[in-house]
């Protein structure tokens, strides 16, 4: 067992030495401690150099990579930018559910009952009224009116299904 400190006798001894490690630790916290493998940039933290047993477990420990505070940097910008954007994200589903509900607002009000009743009825007895009232150029003006009660419907259907989630 090569590198591995063998357990003192007695329990004084080995809380003086811990005590020394945890003080040196604190003097140096800048520098790498002896533990620390500056190689590869890599460093033990203060937790994982005090000893927990006896028996050496330093070599199963992890090891944390030192950054530079320019990666820091870029790491930080980076998660900004994510919190940014689910923010827009959630900005932008929470105005389109806010349009959606004053769609809905809308099509379940009064003035669009006034107007979908008006129209069914105008679809329903509109080619009776032209056919009894009016000559051949008078033909033109109802099929503008009836077409624009057809397209009327159609954009009812469509943003009815488009607003409310139980009509799909």
């Amino acid at each position: 067992m090569t590198g591995c400190k063998v357990a003192p006798e007695d329990d004084d001894e080995q809380d003086a030495e811990d005590k020394r490690k945890t003080d040196s630790q604190k003097k140096y916290s800048g520098a790498p401690s002896e533990s620390s493998s500056s190689s590869c940039g890599l460093r033990r933290s203060a937790e994982e150099t005090s000893p927990q047993s006896p028996t050496c477990s330093a070599s199963t420990q992890p090891m944390r990579r030192e950054t530079s505070p320019d990666e820091n940097l870029q790491q930080l910008q980076k998660k900004m930018a994510e919190k940014a954007a689910k923010r827009r994200e959630a900005e932008s589903k929470k105005n389109q559910a806010k349009f959606r509900r004053g769609v809905v607002n809308f099509m379940d009000g009064p003035w669009m009952t006034l107007i979908s009743v008006s129209l069914t009825v105008w679809a329903l007895i509109g080619d009776d009224l032209r056919i009894l009232t009016t000559n051949r150029p008078a033909d033109i003006v109802f099929n503008v009116v009836t077409i624009v009660c057809l397209s009327f419907f159609t954009l009812e259907v469509v943003l009815s299904s488009w607003c409310k989630k139980d009509v799909t």
